[in-house]
């Protein structure tokens, strides 16, 4: 038997189907400049259609002093394992994390069935799939040096190229893309779809290559059923010159279906479309996201109904489809695993080309299958419509329009409109009211907290038993820029049942928003349980802090003892109702967020226009009144997003900050104190967006238990207030005097709160490494992560030093924990010295 057969029956002892083996494969090298095709003697895939996300091993016959270029030649086959077979000897090569082949064994030829044997567990196509997953931190990888981060680089170039091939194919047109007529652009993915049967060597599609334009688009609707539409004839010859770009570019065998999807919903999409249909592209790894959290594996893939309203090009059913697959039977056959698919995703639109993409999708994710998809054409937001649709569904995926209904959108959905003031939030209430088993949700930011969506938070919390909510910073959607979550819900609660909450959150950062668009990596990680016979809060995100924000549970608010309302609002252009120069109509103020507040002091002023008819919203605020400012904008995206100084001139603010009109005057300077302290700026970061700060947040910061303790801290914030105004040189000694003055605020604000020491620790800690983001006009350290003096409090320079080390910090520092820790550790000395122990001395003798 040579090598390639008995690797061949090794790939079938571990349980690959034969129509996953392919001899002489060819594909796109899409890592390659140019359209370089390449030929690997045997490729295996977990499952098919192949594709670079299924691709599991290669094997190529070389010498092997070339060993190491072959496997680097052949990376965009995106398998994890290449073997390259010389005489009696393969080796065996993976590929790191930038892809750069790593050698991971060597064999005889003779020897491979036992080789087979020995890595069965590592190797099957299960095993296959979850190593081709990318890792997240902490996961190490098992049994391989293999590591999947590699095939999101796959994915991201290939995503490229097409974007590039299909931009120059729509340049063919020579006009602007929101002027193309929806036929031209339904023909131009036809003939994408087209090449991709062709590079795939489908009979079907035989002699395409050089056939009239025509000719093809009639044999691609033919084969898939796809219907005809009218306006292509008319536009044949701009037609065969994007044909001609399509058909010379790289070659599509290997691409995956969900490449398809996002050049639709990248490239085809324009703004007008976006426009007139709420579309907003949803990245393959954020559906993965959604569908990987669902537990598919207790439902009965006989029975099971998933269904995607507003689906576009379907991102969210691919992942699904993927998922499913990947459950059924390796030996399961094409056209049986045809019928399973079909019967169990579904999916409708009323964009009617995202009906026609979303079906070549499918389609083409279902290789070599034909149509048979139910995906239908359908404004879900007509009275009626949405509900029918989710009758029988066990999983319901969705990334619903964002939009609010505005008033024609009111007149003319009623009924759908009764259930949110926006279209997002009333089809969510449609899906929970319709109690799928699952459901997995793209929304804005605001689902998670937030008055908008309260009732259907508590509803959700009400009807599942496990909830993941998850955090996505702005950008990672291709055309929407607002901040987006994902919500998954599952294990339906049975009415009466005892079964308490588990509810997870993960965040990604802005920082790490390349590192989750091509990992899928999450920055953090929580969870909490809910007792069974806690009130459904609706509270479904598990804060950074969330023990203490439970401790404090308890506390007033901010808004119990203040009036809180956002600034000056005005008709038409907002740039033109701030001046910096006085004006008749125009009164003093602050505008822009930028230079205008600090924490503790106002900065620089403008004037803004008061007249009458000109303002919007907002003017009737008592203004006039002593007040505290806050900013509604962010300062940064770090963590000190507040700044709040104490206005005692009747300052007019723009919506860009709120006023705060606390119920007794003499609360004005104890609440700027609170608001400027770590605890009120970490339960913020807890509560609002990376953008904007919400009135119900800022309402929400909890107080210290006697907020009127703090009445004396006046002098103190203003002493600070007015050398913080008049500061001209930032010498050492100034610097070094405001910061202490700023630090003392905080100590006794803190104390206020009469946290518990872990507590306290846990808040302080949060703001380790942020030193530079607070909004003051000077330097400024942390007062809990200042130096611990070799002598101090009784501590030898030996103790300091274990303490620094112990807490982690840098040389010559420690934080709170280490400081109390010392202080402890001091006492317990005395201590024992007072009792005149002999540490020494056996236990038995001081008993005696």
């Amino acid at each position: 038997m040579s090598a390639l057969s008995a690797i061949r029956e090794g790939f079938v002892g571990l349980g690959y189907a034969a129509d996953s083996i392919r001899h002489g494969y060819r594909y796109g090298d899409v890592l390659a400049e140019g359209a370089r095709d390449l030929r690997i003697d045997l490729a295996a895939f977990v499952s098919t259609p192949t594709s670079y996300r299924s691709a599991a091993f290669g094997v190529i016959e070389g010498a092997q002093p070339e060993a190491v270029e072959l496997a680097r030649k052949h990376r965009s086959l995106g398998a994890p394992y290449l073997f390259v077979v010389s005489g009696d000897a393969a080796s065996l090569w993976t590929y790191d994390e930038e892809g750069q082949p790593v050698r991971d064994g060597e064999v005889a030829t003779g020897s491979l069935e036992p080789f087979f044997r020995e890595h069965g567990q590592d190797w099957t196509p299960d095993a296959i799939r979850r190593a081709k997953r990318a890792r997240s931190p902490g996961r190490e990888a098992q049994g391989s040096l293999f590591d999947g981060l590699f095939q999101n680089q796959i994915a991201h170039v290939t995503r490229t190229r097409l974007d590039s091939m299909v931009s120059q194919a729509l340049a063919q047109f020579g006009e602007p893309r929101d002027t193309l007529t929806r036929p031209l652009y339904r023909s131009l993915f036809r003939l994408l779809a087209a090449k991709v049967l062709a590079d795939r060597g489908h009979e079907a599609a035989a002699g395409w290559r050089g056939a009239d334009v025509t000719d093809v688009l009639n044999g691609i609707s033919r084969h898939y059923g796809l219907g005809t539409h009218s306006g292509v004839i008319l536009e044949a010859d701009r037609l065969t010159r994007s044909w001609q770009v399509i058909a010379g570019g790289f070659s599509l065998a290997n691409v995956s279906a969900d490449d398809l999807a996002f050049v639709y919903e990248n490239t085809f999409v324009t703004a007008k479309t976006r426009a007139d249909f709420a579309t907003h592209s949803t990245p393959a790894v954020v559906a993965e996201h959604v569908v990987g959290a669902i537990d598919f594996d207790r439902f009965d893939l006989r029975e099971l109904k998933v269904y995607e309203p507003f689906c576009g090009a379907s991102p969210l059913l691919l992942a699904a489809m993927g998922r499913v697959r990947d459950l059924l039977p390796v030996a399961i056959g094409e056209r049986e695993r045809h019928d399973v698919l079909v019967r169990t995703l579904s999916g409708d639109d009323a964009d009617p080309f995202a009906v026609e993409v979303s079906r070549l999708s499918l389609i083409l994710g279902d290789w070599p299958n034909g149509n048979g998809w139910d995906v239908r054409e359908a404004d879900l937001l007509e009275a009626g419509r949405l509900d029918g649709r989710l009758l029988g569904a066990d999983v319901v995926l969705c990334n619903p329009p964002f939009e609010a209904f505005g008033s024609q959108g009111k007149a003319r959905y009623p009924q759908m409109a009764a259930n949110g003031k926006t279209k997002g939030a009333a089809v969510l209430a449609r899906i929970v009211a319709a109690r799928p088993s699952a459901l997995g949700i793209v929304m804005p930011r605001t689902l998670l907290q937030g008055s908008t969506f309260e009732g259907v938070r508590r509803a959700i919390e009400k009807a599942y038993g496990t909830i993941k909510t998850v955090s996505l910073p702005d950008k990672v959607f291709l055309a929407a820029g607002l901040e987006t979550s994902l919500l998954v819900a599952q294990d339906p609660r049975i009415p009466g049942g005892g079964a308490g909450t588990r509810i997870v959150s993960e965040v990604v950062r802005d920082a790490d928003r390349k590192r989750y668009l091509t990992t899928g990596a999450v920055s953090a990680r929580r969870a909490t349980f809910r007792e069974p016979d806690e009130e459904a809060a609706g509270e479904l995100w598990v804060r950074s802090l969330e023990e203490l924000w439970q401790h404090l549970r308890g506390s007033a608010r901010l808004g119990d003892v203040a009036s809180i309302h956002r600034g000056l609002e005005w008709r038409g252009n907002q740039t033109l109702a701030i001046s910096h120069d006085p004006r008749p109509g125009y009164v003093p103020g602050l505008g822009n967020i930028a230079g205008s507040l600090h924490q503790f002091a106002v900065g620089r002023r403008t004037y803004l226009n008061v007249e009458a008819g000109k303002v919007r919203r907002a003017l009737a605020h008592p203004w006039e009144r002593p007040k505290v400012i806050v900013n509604a904008v962010r300062h940064g995206r770090g963590r000190w997003p507040l700044a709040a100084a104490v206005d005692r001139n009747g300052l007019r603010c723009s919506q860009q900050f709120f006023g705060v009109w606390p119920h007794d005057a003499a609360d004005l300077e104890p609440i700027g104190a609170v608001l400027n302290g770590p605890l009120a700026n970490a339960h913020m970061i807890d509560g609002s967006s990376m953008k904007g700060l919400r009135v119900d947040a800022l309402a929400s910061v909890p107080l210290p238990h006697d907020l009127a303790s703090l009445r004396g801290i006046g002098a103190a914030v203003d002493a600070y207030a007015e050398e913080v105004a008049g500061m001209v040189f930032q010498d050492p000694a100034t610097v070094g005097r405001l910061t202490e003055r700023l630090h003392a605020i905080d100590r006794v604000v803190l104390r206020a709160y009469a946290l518990p020491t872990r507590l306290e620790d846990e808040l302080l800690d949060f703001f380790v490494g942020h030193e530079g983001e607070r909004t003051v006009q000077h330097p400024a350290s942390h007062w809990w992560a200042t130096e611990i003096p070799a002598e101090a409090e009784g501590v030898s320079a030996e103790e300091a030093a274990f303490l620094r080390l112990l807490d982690g910090a840098d040389a010559g520092r420690a934080d709170s924990s280490g400081r109390r820790l010392a202080g402890l550790l001091a006492r317990l000395d005395a201590l024992v010295g007072d009792m005149d122990i002999d540490l020494d001395a056996p236990i038995e003798d001081d008993l005696a």
